[in-house]
């Protein structure tokens, strides 16, 4: 795999609103610090998946699977993630000039192994995760991801949250979710 984004590079931060900056000196002291699962609460409308694209630059990840709830918010992640779009947080916000981390959507069966073993970030949601028979979990090696970012904790399914943290024992593990209004 060639270089990583997330190691190699510094996020801009000063290009970035206060509450993400707060966000992302939060997610820093969280991989400084030795627990192994954190949570970032951010004030309803903040962009959380802004946030969430910082964390891996926190964490100096090698890979990262970011969970979603629901298809609608992992297709989101995704957009958010995709270098080839104007939009995408990093270009928008100026965090970042490049290289870009190599995102894949796992949904269905469009990906691949060889997909996820190209990529720095991985977007799925909750219920690619789920059964006894899961190719994803039962496929991958424990050591497969060193991060993995859950977006919006309180609507997701605790058995398959438990499943993928006992998969990935070793992976960091962070929480985030809107405060309520």
């Amino acid at each position: 795999m060639a270089n990583n984004p997330f190691q190699d590079a510094q996020p801009n931060v000063n290009r970035i609103g206060s509450q993400h900056r707060v966000a992302y000196d939060s997610l820093v002291s969280l991989a400084k610090g030795a627990d192994r699962e954190g949570e970032i609460v951010l004030p309803a409308g903040c962009s959380k998946s802004g946030c969430i694209m910082l964390a891996p630059f926190a964490f100096r990840s090698v890979r990262t699977l970011v969970v979603a709830q629901g298809v609608r918010a992992a297709q989101q992640l995704y957009n958010d993630f995709d270098p080839t779009r104007a939009c995408m947080f990093y270009i928008k916000r100026g965090v970042l000039d490049g290289p870009y981390p190599e995102p894949v959507h796992v949904r269905g069966t469009s990906a691949n192994r060889a997909d996820l073993d190209e990529s720095r970030v991985v977007i799925t949601n909750i219920q690619q995760l789920q059964g006894a028979d899961n190719r994803w979990l039962s496929d991958l090696p424990v050591d497969y991801f060193d991060l993995i970012l859950f977006d919006e904790s309180r609507r997701i399914i605790a058995k398959t949250c438990a499943n993928v943290r006992a998969k990935f024992a070793s992976a960091r593990i962070v929480i985030f979710s809107a405060a309520d209004r």
